[in-house]
């Protein structure tokens, strides 16, 4: 019986992340494709949250920042087990995060993570995939999503990444 009724109470007291990406490809000022879809928290993604919460002696709070949103070109359906981005774009043109890129909406219970590949940094790479990196190197989350208009001189594409706790 008591067994039952912690199994009640965990279902209850749950807590579970979902993520949305809306990506978006501009050029001279004017919208031409949009796209939303969901991401994956990864395993490794998973232990950083606890390892947050856990504050053991040997961990580091500093290596569990989201530093990087890394673009790729790899469309292979998301795993809870993948270890990075399958088929990421030049490292010289990975996402710095920063404090300004990365806020918290505690009224919505939501982290949003934005970021842009700016116009002029594209050599015709046709995105298909991304990744939130920690500062560790390990990948917190991963998504794929239909191919984007090539990443040319003329066009910049914006992600906004919104991590949000739900009720399950």
């Amino acid at each position: 019986m008591a067994r039952r009724a912690y199994a009640s109470q965990v279902s209850q007291d749950s807590i579970a992340f979902r993520g949305a990406v809306s990506i978006q490809v501009w050029e001279a000022g004017f919208l031409l494709q949009e796209q939303t879809v969901t991401n994956k928290i990864t395993l490794r993604g998973r232990t950083a949250l606890l390892l947050l919460l856990a504050q053991a002696g040997g961990t580091s709070l500093s290596n569990y920042k989201l530093t990087k949103l890394v673009p790729g070109t790899n469309n292979t359906p998301v795993s809870v087990q993948d270890q990075g981005v399958l088929a990421p774009i030049a490292t010289a043109k990975h996402i710095t995060l920063n404090d300004a890129s990365v806020t918290l909406n505690e009224a919505a219970q939501e982290l949003v993570i934005t970021g842009t590949l700016p116009s002029g940094g594209g050599s015709g790479e046709v995105l298909t995939e991304a990744g939130l990196v920690l500062a560790n190197e390990q990948l917190f989350a991963r998504m794929v999503h239909a191919a984007t208009l090539p990443w040319t001189g003329t066009r910049s594409v914006a992600y906004t990444w919104r991590v949000r706790a739900i009720n399950p």
